[in-house]
């Protein structure tokens, strides 16, 4: 299935290349045919995180109307973590090999180019895995006929490259910083709570500030006033829970936000003698993060 896959690709590629190639071509009748490399590399990503993989696709076709009985493809890939090649092409005398960041395809036996065969193409696909800690971006390059053995129609497309950025996926920690250890019914408290991106770069961040009952919240104040675009609403409905909703928070890469959420502390009464706060960020979980366990913080606090 992979082989059609790649083989419906190259063909399409190749295709208008050949085409192109012979609405220009503008020398004598009697010129010799002569035979038309052309590399292209594709990846099965623009950008990947810290980590994660990209396949890159190294394709060799011959667009020129003679055969190529021994090709060689040299080609690199730096900037990832590891390499290893996951489809060899196929119907080829011998496989691809790596060394290091070196891709190397002997003996390429390529057809010249025909609508009705897939013999005029190689493809050899080289799974790239990015560093778990550097955004080095990850580069591919590669030549056709490095050494120049054939004669060629066009020489000017046996090199290409590609490159794929890397990222850090945010990482948000929600953390309650400060808050009274025992209480009284009906004075004021403070809550002081924190949001930290331990990551790269997120925006839409949520956050939700609650407890099952005994506080009705009364103010929400961001700490120097730096809000990073949070707009929070205090929600006090007549039955249901009490909270506080914050949206729209934006966090650059190690940035931090501290807000200050002021309540009045409803009578205890016959119910029982603590309540738990719980902060949430991200509470629908729409960011993709690195890790997805930190997103929570909970306190106790107790009546005397």
């Amino acid at each position: 299935m992979i082989s059609r896959l790649f083989a419906a690709a190259a063909r399409a590629t190749l295709a208008t290349c050949v085409v192109a190639t012979t609405l220009s071509a503008a020398g004598p009748a009697f010129a010799a045919e002569k035979p038309d490399l052309r590399l292209m590399i594709t990846a099965s990503d623009t950008k990947v995180a810290l980590g994660d993989s990209v396949d890159f696709t190294f394709t060799v076709g011959n667009i020129g109307k003679v055969a190529v009985g021994s090709a060689l493809l040299k080609a690199t890939i730096t900037g990832a973590q590891s390499l290893s090649i996951i489809h060899q092409p196929s119907g080829q005398p011998n496989d691809c090999t790596l060394s290091g960041t070196d891709l190397t395809c002997t003996k390429l036996v390529l057809g010249a180019f025909s609508d009705d065969s897939d013999s005029d193409f190689a493809n050899v696909v080289v799974r790239a895995t990015a560093s778990s800690s550097s955004t080095t971006r990850i580069e591919a390059e590669g030549t056709a006929d490095p050494k120049n053995d054939l004669d060629e129609a066009d020489e000017s497309n046996n090199t290409t490259n590609l490159n794929v950025t890397v990222f850090r996926l945010p990482d948000l920690r929600a953390k309650i910083t400060d808050a009274p250890e025992y209480v009284h019914g009906s004075p004021s408290v403070t809550f002081t709570v924190q949001v930290d991106n331990l990551g790269g770069g997120t925006d839409h961040i949520d956050l939700d500030f609650r407890t099952t009952s005994g506080l009705t919240y009364d103010s929400v104040d961001f700490v120097d006033n730096v809000k990073h675009g949070f707009k929070c609403d205090m929600h006090n409905p007549f039955a249901g829970t009490n909270y506080v909703s914050c949206t729209g928070g934006s966090l650059g890469d190690d940035e931090s936000v501290t807000v200050k959420i002021g309540a009045e502390v409803a009578l205890r009464g016959l119910t029982a003698d603590h309540r738990t706060v719980t902060l949430q960020v991200d509470p629908d979980h729409n960011i993709t993060e690195s890790h997805e366990s930190n997103n929570k913080a909970e306190f106790t606090y107790y009546y005397r």
